[in-house]
């Protein structure tokens, strides 16, 4: 009986501990399955945040997204408006010329055609002068008179006698020698907008202001004051390619970049350790180029406001700039007798533009990068050809009685 008793007693000691294994086992499992549904909880948390993070960062991209999409909508109209302008100018240049003719003194060349226009060219380098339109059919006759006047007549029996040089005449002025209330100082700088019709004006008093106003060329009023652009007088400004921006650049050390409808400014460059003196835009409207009193020339991104590069090697200030057309090449005057093509990407020599004896205070570039102009100190007027010959120098105008002078034994 004992014996029965005994394995009755173990197989239920076997049954529970199994019993108690299974429920150990269940248990365990069931931990297992909590600390995994935990774990994949807190994963999921984490990628709901990250998710929702990155949804902020695309949120916050969509304002400068939209701004960039609408200035290559702008630069894609301009840059459609310059093609059909090309394709114009293209179209009419394909047809027939029937008249031409030489000025007196044999510089210029007058022609005539189906464009129904009297084109004038220079002779030597075939470069266009001007035109003259106003006849409604083509062109049959060309001719210039004593005075270097172009005479033009036409199939339907018209005859017009163009004035080749009109004499200049006052149109208007803005402000007054004897009056602050419409600009507070000298006027050190001026530009026009890419159309035409605005005209910017750089001054101040200097260490006291910085004047940056925009008028209406048409009737001499003012469009828009830019309040507190600069803290010292203006020394440079210039429009953007595309008319919407202007930069500036002032005794203050700063160039300052400014929207022209808003005058809100958008970006300050800082970066020169005297007066900045001069500024210019690249054609693209992607890069700045400024000189200044510290001797260098610095290059500017447009859009991060940051220096791409420092132009040194110069003895004395560098008083103006001028991108070269569409290059990367820049132009400076200086004040150690000196004019110089740099190329802006790494700073090199691109050409000496030589013959100035005195310091030279200003510099401009045609259109076309073709002809450099350039005045100093010495009050000489000189004009470059691209490839930095000497092309024309107007000399300043002689006492009148050391004019005559001229010539004595």
């Amino acid at each position: 009986m004992r014996t029965v008793s005994s394995r009755a007693a173990f197989t239920r000691h076997r049954s529970s501990c199994e019993s108690q294994k299974k429920l150990e086992e269940a248990a365990q499992k069931a931990i297992d399955e909590k600390n995994g549904a935990e774990a994949n909880l807190e994963n999921n948390t984490r990628t709901i945040q990250r998710t929702k993070e990155a949804l902020k960062k695309v949120v916050d991209t969509i304002p400068s997204l939209e701004a960039a999409h609408k200035q290559a909508e702008e630069h894609h109209k301009l840059t459609q408006a310059l093609l059909e302008t090309v394709k114009k100018e293209a179209t009419d240049t394909e047809k027939s010329y029937h008249a031409i003719a030489f000025s007196p003194d044999g510089l210029l060349l007058a022609t005539g055609g189906d464009d129904q226009t009297v084109r004038t060219w220079e002779s030597e380098t075939g470069a266009a002068v001007e035109t003259y339109s106003g006849h409604g059919a083509a062109i049959t006759a060309v001719a210039y008179n004593a005075d270097g006047d172009v005479f033009s007549a036409t199939s339907n029996q018209t005859a017009i006698l163009w004035d080749t040089n009109p004499a200049w005449k006052l149109a208007g002025t803005i402000g007054s020698v004897d009056s602050s209330q419409h600009l507070i100082d000298r006027v050190t700088s001026l530009d026009f907008s890419p159309d035409g019709k605005m005209l910017a004006t750089g001054s101040g008093e200097p260490s006291r202001s910085g004047e940056l106003k925009i008028w209406k060329v048409e009737d001499g009023s003012l469009v828009k004051e830019i309040k507190e652009a600069h803290s010292d007088t203006v020394f440079g400004l210039e429009f953007s390619p595309d008319g919407q921006q202007i930069a500036s650049c002032a005794a203050d050390r700063f160039a300052k970049i400014f929207d022209v409808e808003s005058g809100k400014l958008i970006r300050a460059l800082e970066g020169h350790t005297h007066h900045v003196l001069g500024i210019t835009w690249h054609c693209a409207g992607r890069l700045l180029a400024t000189c200044g009193a510290d001797n260098v020339i610095k290059v500017w991104n447009v859009r991060t406001g940051e220096q791409t590069g420092t132009i040194g090697g110069v003895g004395k200030e560098v008083t103006a700039i001028r991108f070269v057309a569409d290059s990367d090449n820049v132009v400076a005057s200086s004040g150690d007798k000196q004019v110089k093509i740099k190329k802006s990407n790494d700073g090199g020599d691109a050409g000496d533009l030589g013959g100035a004896t005195d310091f030279m205070y200003s510099i401009d570039v045609s259109a076309n990068g073709q002809l450099v102009v350039g005045g100093g100190q010495d009050s000489v007027v000189r004009i470059w050809k691209g490839d930095g010959n000497s092309l024309v120098t107007f000399e300043a105008p002689k006492p009148a009685g050391e004019a005559e002078t001229i010539g004595a034994e």
